[in-house]
């Protein structure tokens, strides 16, 4: 979805990076030209290559910094389209789909999962900056050093292997701190639910136990974790100097004589090396934690969601306003039904009730009617629209106007007529300050009919 934008942001990248590699031609030159400056040597020379020099310093600043923007905005629009998704996902997960999936879960796919994209993505082009980076390096090394180079890739060939096994342990630490973290949000999430029942019978210190086992164990896995992390980022730090060292070491040792023209502009291919090999650890363990997120976000978005088809709208004008035909539904589609061939017509502008015993499937019917429920053979056919009053009321914490209004602009005709029909006059009147009365969170001064 966002590959160009992406891919226009690492052609800036690119240009940025090989910009800084005119840097040390021209530091060369510029040391050879002081080192053997006579009365031949011309000052217009000199100041060539300074003017080169501040040319590809500019181009790389700028290329950089374009990138930077260009990547940053990218990650903004991933991580809003992530929220996007999973928010419309949520509503169309099937009654099976909602059973594997906790609010916990929901929650940290929408709040961390989707920022994890956003961090990364200004990062991610140094996957490939960065290893092209180090070899276009070394490869200016050899020429200028010769074989002593090869002291520096034999310490990265060494490095190479520790930091890819400590990856992979990073990756799978990652993977165990999120499930943790999804547990221990789920149970903050009922402790809040129902904190006041909790402060009612002082169970604070149960739950607060049950919180404390969960959050020990994510620390566990996150400290090891931090500790993997810390190696890693020691190993890509040091690793600039180990080679240095051991490049200069060769060399001289090799009966060379180290100039200055060869020393400065063997420290400033080092000083190329030394970004990308400090930040390629964080970009890996920031990547291998995405790669996690990725699976968790393709097994939410690929849960089972309910079917459009199960319920067939019409608005033709007819006398039945929901027919049913030999239809059977079950919470699974692929178990066994429990509403079994239903045949049934219930006919427009009429009141119909549906009466029976405690768990005889009232209420499931109703959801199946909203295609809530997976139908597993038959004919279900709604005529117009329709408009559900569940049995567990979503009450703000507002005047009774305000509930009844729901954000509408006040119309009092409407608005009495509403209550009339609604039979709502005599409940208002038992208010203290009629539908002015505040109503308190999740509706509790009022009862539970009301």
């Amino acid at each position: 979805a966002f590959g160009r934008k992406f891919l226009i942001a690492g052609v800036f990248k690119f240009f940025g990076d090989a910009s800084q590699f005119g840097g040390p031609f021209i530091l060369n030159r510029i040391v050879g030209w002081a080192m053997n400056y006579n009365s031949e040597s011309t000052l217009s020379e000199g100041f060539t290559y300074v003017f080169l020099l501040g040319f590809f310093m500019t181009t790389q600043s700028l290329s950089n910094i374009t990138h930077t923007n260009r990547a940053v905005n990218v990650g903004i629009q991933i991580r809003t389209a992530i929220t996007n998704m999973v928010y419309k996902k949520s509503f169309l997960l099937s009654s099976k789909s909602k059973a594997g999936s906790t609010v916990g879960e929901i929650v940290n796919l929408q709040a961390i999962d989707a920022q994890l994209f956003q961090d990364l993505a200004p990062q991610l082009h140094m996957m490939w900056a960065a290893p092209l980076q180090v070899i276009v390096s070394m490869t200016l090394l050899y020429r200028l050093l010769g074989y002593s180079a090869i002291a520096g890739i034999v310490v990265m060939g060494c490095l190479i292997p520790m930091n890819a096994r400590i990856s992979l342990i990073v990756r799978r630490l990652q993977k165990t701190v999120m499930g943790l973290r999804d547990n221990r949000i789920q149970k903050m999430n009922e402790i809040l639910s129902g904190i006041r029942i909790i402060k009612f019978f002082a169970w604070e210190n149960s739950f607060m136990e049950q919180v404390n086992v969960v959050r020990e164990g994510e620390l566990t896995v996150k400290k090891k974790s931090i500790w993997m992390r810390g190696v890693h980022r020691f190993l890509f730090i040091g690793s600039p100097i180990m080679i240095s060292m051991g490049t200069y070491t060769l060399y001289t040792l090799s009966g060379n004589q180290l100039t200055p023209q060869i020393a400065f502009t063997a420290l400033v291919l080092f000083n190329i090396m030394r970004p990308p090999m400090t930040q390629l650890p964080g970009v890996v363990t920031s990547f291998l934690e995405c790669m996690v997120s990725v699976t968790r976000l393709v097994k939410f978005l690929s849960s089972e969601e309910i079917n459009p088809s199960d319920v067939t709208h019409r608005f033709d004008q007819k006398e039945t306003a929901i027919s049913m035909r030999g239809a059977s539904w079950g919470w699974d589609s692929e178990g066994p039904a429990f509403l079994k061939d239903f045949d049934l017509e219930i006919p427009s502008g009429k009141l119909t009730a549906v009466v029976g015993q405690v768990g005889s499937g009232k209420s499931t019917l109703l959801s199946a009617i909203l295609g809530d429920v997976p139908k597993l053979r038959g004919e279900l056919i709604v005529r117009g629209s329709k408009a559900y009053a569940a049995q567990t009321a979503w009450i703000q914490n507002a005047s009774l106007r305000d509930n009844i209004l729901f954000g509408k602009k006040y119309n009092k005709e409407r608005y009495d007529s509403v209550c009339r029909v609604c039979e709502l006059r005599q409940d208002i009147d038992m208010l203290p300050n009629g539908d002015l009365t505040e109503i308190g969170e999740k509706g509790i001064n009022l009862s539970g009919g009301q």
